[in-house]
Parts: C-alpha cells; sequence; structure tokens
C-alpha cells in the first residue's frame, strides 16, 4: 500500500475514520444560537440574523448605526482624560501626553513615533530631523530624477543642445540639472543669459494665482511666497488672447517681475478642512467643529429616502428593465417599438428593410423635384425653397447661411483638427504640419545658468528674427509649445 492510501497518526483523516482523532473536524453545521462557548458580544450581530437590523448605538430596530439620528453613546472611558462620556475626538480637556511604546513607521525602531524621527527626512528642505511642518528652512526646489554624473559645463552643453532642439519637456529636464549645479543663479541673471545667447525659449513671470492655499511659488534659492508665477513660453509675447491675462508688458517689466517671481509648489503646511486655513490640522482647530451634511440615503426599489434598497420594507418592485429612447415607455428597444416610422431603405427607397440588406437596383431621387432619375445638383427645375434643409436649425425652407437662428457650433466641423464645436479660425490647435503647439507652461522646481553676460531683450539677432522673432518682443510671436 502507498503512502497516499495510508492514513497518518495525525492531521488528515478519511471520512470513514471517527470523528475523535486529530485534524479532521465535523462540518455539520451547528444549531442557530450555538456559538460553541463564544461570548454572544463577539458574533458577528448580522450572523444568523442575530441583531439584524437592530442599532448599536440605540438599540432600536429598523437602521443601521451610522443612520442613527440619536446622540452618540459611549461604551468605555475617554482615551485622553479617562472620563466617562465622551469619546477622545470630542473630549474638552487639554491633550494628555502618553509614553509611546509602539514602533516607528520610518527607521522600524520603537520608543518614538515616526513624527518625532531622528532619521525623518523633511520634506520640504530634505534635511533630516524634523518634519515639514516645523521647518523653518528653504525649499528643496529640484525634481528628483534629474540626471547625475555631469558637471556644470556639460549641464550647459545640454541646455543648448535642448532649446535648439525646441522639445520642452527636455528643456525643462536641462534646466533643473543646471540650475542645481550652479545654485547662485537668480532668474533675472538666467533670462538675461538666455537672451544674450539667443535662447529660444523665455522664462516669463506672470501675475497669475496660485492653484489652492496648500501652494506657494519658490524661486531658484528656495524661498517662498513670491509673487509671481514663471512660465517657460517660445515668444516674449502671448500667442493667444487667452494667454495675455497677467503677462507682462514690455522685458523690463518681465526682468523687475522675475526678481519675485517662483514656480508653484507645495508649501507643505497642514491644511484645516473645518476652518479652511492653513498651519493646523482639525485635530488641532481652535474654532467650534462645522456640522457637516450626510449626504441623502435614497432607496432605489421605493425611491423613498432614509434607506438603502437593502434595508426596503417594501416589496421589490417590478422594473421594465430597459426604456425606449422612441416613445419612453418600458419594456422595449427602439426597434421594437411599434409607434416608430416604417423603415425606408435608401437604396431602393421601399419600406421593410435597409439599404444595407437590399438586393434591388438603386433609385435616385432628386431631393429638389422629388422626381426619379437624378440627383438634386443636376435637377433641371429650379431651385425649390421648400425642400432646401437648413443645416444649423434643420428646418425646411432656407439655407444655414440665412438662419435667423443662433448658429449652433455644436454642428459646426472644424477643417484643420476635424472636430466638432468651432471653426478652422477659432480651432484652438496648432495649425496642420506645424509640430509647434502652445503652451503655458507652470513647472514645479528651480535653478539658474552659470555666469549671467547681461544682453539686451531686443537683441536676439538675424538668425532669431529669420526663425519668427523669437528674440524680438514686439515682433510677430512664435509657436509656443506644450508642456
Amino acid at each position: 500500500m502507498s503512502d497516499w492510501d495510508t492514513v497518518p497518526a495525525s492531521g488528515w483523516v478519511d471520512d470513514s475514520t471517527a470523528q475523535a482523532t486529530a485534524g479532521w473536524v465535523d462540518s455539520t453545521p451547528a444549531p442557530a444560537g450555538d456559538y460553541s462557548g463564544i461570548d454572544p458580544e463577539h458574533v458577528s450581530k448580522h450572523e444568523d440574523g442575530i441583531g439584524g437590523d437592530t442599532c448599536h448605538n440605540c438599540g432600536q430596530s429598523g437602521h443601521f448605526k451610522s443612520d442613527c439620528t440619536e446622540p452618540r453613546k459611549n461604551s468605555g472611558d475617554c482615551f485622553n482624560c479617562g472620563e466617562v462620556g465622551h469619546n477622545k475626538a470630542d473630549c474638552p480637556n487639554p491633550a494628555v501626553e502618553r509614553a509611546f511604546s509602539g514602533t516607528c513607521r520610518t527607521c522600524g525602531e520603537e520608543g518614538h513615533r515616526s513624527s518625532a524621527c531622528p532619521q525623518a527626512v523633511c520634506k520640504k528642505c530634505s534635511a533630516t530631523g524634523h518634519t515639514a511642518t516645523d521647518c523653518s528652512g528653504k525649499f528643496n526646489v529640484y525634481p528628483e530624477d534629474l540626471p547625475e554624473g555631469v558637471d556644470a559645463d556639460q549641464a550647459w552643453d545640454n541646455l543648448v543642445d535642448a532649446d535648439a532642439t525646441g522639445d520642452v519637456d527636455d528643456f525643462i529636464q536641462a534646466f533643473w540639472a543646471y540650475c542645481k549645479l550652479a545654485p547662485e543663479l537668480t532668474l533675472v541673471q538666467l533670462e538675461e543669459c538666455f537672451r544674450e545667447t539667443d535662447f529660444k525659449y523665455y522664462l516669463i513671470a506672470k501675475e497669475q494665482t496660485v492653484p489652492s492655499k496648500v501652494h506657494t511659488n519658490v524661486d531658484l534659492q528656495g524661498n517662498g511666497d513670491k509673487t509671481f508665477q514663471i512660465s517657460f513660453q517660445k515668444t516674449p509675447k502671448p500667442r493667444r488672447a487667452i494667454l495675455s491675462e497677467g503677462w507682462p508688458k514690455s522685458p523690463e517689466e518681465n526682468l523687475e517681475r522675475l526678481q519675485d517671481a517662483g514656480f508653484s509648489m507645495d508649501n507643505m503646511k497642514p491644511y484645516c478642512r473645518n476652518c479652511e486655513e492653513v498651519g493646523h490640522s482639525v485635530k488641532s482647530c481652535p474654532q467650534e467643529p462645522q456640522m457637516v451634511e450626510k449626504p441623502k440615503v435614497a432607496c432605489s426599489n421605493c425611491d423613498q429616502e432614509g434607506h438603502y434598497i437593502r434595508d426596503c420594507p417594501n416589496a421589490r418592485a417590478v422594473r421594465g428593465g430597459v426604456e425606449c429612447k422612441h416613445c419612453g415607455l418600458s419594456g422595449h428597444f427602439v426597434r421594437d417599438c411599434p409607434t416608430k416610422p416604417a423603415e425606408v431603405c435608401r437604396n431602393c427607397q421601399r419600406e421593410g428593410h435597409r439599404s444595407s440588406d437590399c438586393v434591388n437596383e438603386r433609385v435616385i431621387i432628386c431631393r429638389n423635384c422629388e422626381k426619379e432619375g437624378h440627383t438634386g445638383r443636376d435637377c433641371p427645375e429650379e431651385v425649390n425653397m421648400a425642400n432646401v434643409f437648413c443645416r444649423n436649425c434643420e428646418n425646411k425652407g432656407h439655407y444655414a447661411k440665412d438662419c435667423s437662428e443662433p448658429k449652433d457650433w455644436s454642428k459646426v466641423k472644424c477643417r484643420n483638427c476635424e472636430e466638432f464645436g468651432h471653426g478652422a479660425g477659432r480651432c484652438p490647435n496648432p495649425p496642420v504640419g506645424q509640430d509647434d503647439a502652445p503652451a503655458d507652461q507652470n513647472y514645479t522646481a528651480e535653478a539658474a545658468p552659470s555666469t549671467a553676460p547681461e544682453g539686451d531683450w531686443m537683441s536676439a539677432g538675424a538668425g532669431a528674427a529669420d526663425a519668427g522673432g523669437a528674440g524680438d518682443w514686439n515682433a510677430a510671436p512664435a509657436a509656443v509649445s506644450a508642456w
């Protein structure tokens, strides 16, 4: 006999073996209410209907604790002050400092929290020993994915090559790689150097609102709370009117703004959802907790508010399943609707089938005179305005160009991007065949070039003028690349 057929001394036991041997347990379900000595308080309240729809807060049936309207009852002492009658979250007494005996989530050592870990890295300045909330240092503005192992000269050559290719992603990465190796450079020096070197890209300081209260504008040296926001552009002037808001009026104004400009970054400060202020969390908010209205619960069975379909006391409603989009009644699709007009074949003009299933000869009917044998463009008769179809209002009797109704742009197809909703004159996409696309760049980080040779904003040179006036503030702006 093989080992497979041999019954082991313990562990797996065959069905025919006595149940008393170790390993096999009788699978016969225990009688309802028999939990083999388990404390009933530890048994699921929904097991076998025990406690079923009984609220754990007020003890009444018909709703759950989460939907209970009675004041919340507490089963124990407050974890903060030890008093009975409230929880720690609602404790009116000062917070009691307790010894921490757990494990730090940062370093894995016992005896301190992650917030007090000496090895914790500050998200604001990248130093250790403190958190971003308590940090008084400067921001670390450099991205983490910058290339390593290059010197300042090589980084500058990479920046020049990226500017020559015109790819905005490569230019921004090369920009930060160079600025990290030359941290003393300012935005003003960088922009002056770009103009002296005849760069395609401009550093434009725009007057633009930060995204939210938890954001700030940070300059290349890590100083926050700057007024203006930096944008990478391929033109000194806005290419479209929608981009002109907040744009500097002249190169002199732009250089002046660059002294108080930066890149939009997270300020790393806590945000309170109770008072909507920055600097503290909800737990430490000095104001009274704001009452938040719970979303209304509606039953999809009886359409009444106050309970879910699982708790609905009414019998399940019989749904029609589908709704006809033609007549609005339930129980059938559009193709089976009895009120739907008969389908006419576009090939033979007969009812009862589609043109894809038609086996008859094609019948051409003129839309002008409604006679067979020719099309509307070949019709010898005068134009019958009663049969002219307006593409704008979809009524007969006039052309779209003569329509008195407001123009429906949803029916207009752009010749440039072939999308509906606008014409070619209002197309937001670049003209077909041109690679340059508009870009309003707001990047988060910082840095600047080595030396800052002084140059005139207007001194882009003839080469830049031939390339579309990129070096002339008053020239026609070049296409802007999108980030």
